[in-house]
């Protein structure tokens, strides 16, 4: 798209040397080319953007929020000084209510400082893919259910071990059932562990990072999202849009009308 792209990469903490050279760095790059907009995309990058655009007193600066602090890194200390920079913001971004309703009832922002945007999908690039299966998948049959989960292997917040658990007991009715794991992540070498210890490495197929989710969806039959935390997760709107029927837990924004309105 002949845009530059330039990076500012602390390697590991922010607040040994390398990150503060970076914070300074990038600092001085705001100066020199006088933005009028910083807009910070997810918890590292407000850490690291946040501070250098009100040291380079850039007129306007938006930072986000897109979880629920449900990941180690959130000790109480850590939100209350994330609270601090982020009250630097000219707005928070939340990417859903159920979000914006967590940092001001749990972490006390002011509800002004809040903007839902809620994340978008483009629904033609799931609705209109017809379903390859043949090729795609050419060793299942033609009539197995084929369920899907899209997402990372990051954690284990993202419940792919429950899942497993639970295709246990019904691959015992439903021999037939596969279940697609799509994603990647340090989880994944456990979680292909406990799959061939319960006998399953012929039905959870883990199919690790694709660029063609979208061609995957459509020769699915369902899909499940059983992840103990979210805000709005991408993976449940786009398998909505690929007309596949979600089961997932009520976490977060799942469940909410919000949600159900962009079916």
């Amino acid at each position: 798209a002949g845009i530059t792209a330039i990076e500012f990469d602390p390697r590991g903490t922010l607040y040994r040397p390398r990150g503060m050279y970076q914070l300074l760095r990038l600092t001085s790059f705001l100066v020199r080319n006088r933005f009028d907009v910083v807009q910070t995309h997810d918890l590292y990058s407000t850490l690291l953007a946040v501070p250098a655009a009100w040291l380079a007193r850039v007129p306007v600066i938006l930072s986000c929020r897109r979880d629920l602090s449900h990941w180690s890194w959130y000790t109480p200390r850590r939100r209350r000084f994330l609270r601090l920079i982020q009250n630097r913001s000219n707005y928070v971004i939340a990417n859903s209510q159920a979000v914006c309703d967590f940092l001001v009832e749990k972490d006390g922002f002011n509800p002004k400082l809040i903007r839902v945007i809620r994340n978008g999908v483009d629904f033609d690039r799931y609705a209109n893919v017809r379903a390859d299966r043949q090729r795609l998948f050419p060793n299942f049959g033609a009539r197995d259910p084929l369920i899907a989960v899209v997402a990372n292997m990051n954690f284990e917040s993202k419940g792919h071990a429950d899942l497993i658990r639970a295709a246990a007991k019904i691959c015992r009715e439903i021999k037939e059932a596969r279940f697609l794991l799509i994603g990647d992540g340090p989880e994944r070498s456990r979680l292909e562990a406990m799959a061939a210890d319960l006998g399953l490495s012929d039905t959870i197929i883990f199919l690790g990072r694709r660029n063609d989710v979208a061609d995957v969806l459509a020769c699915c039959d369902l899909f499940i999202l059983p992840s103990w935390a979210e805000g709005l997760p991408n993976s449940v709107l786009e398998a909505m849009a690929a007309g596949l029927p979600v089961v997932a837990t009520r976490v977060g924004e799942i469940g909410r009308a919000s949600c159900r309105e962009r079916v």
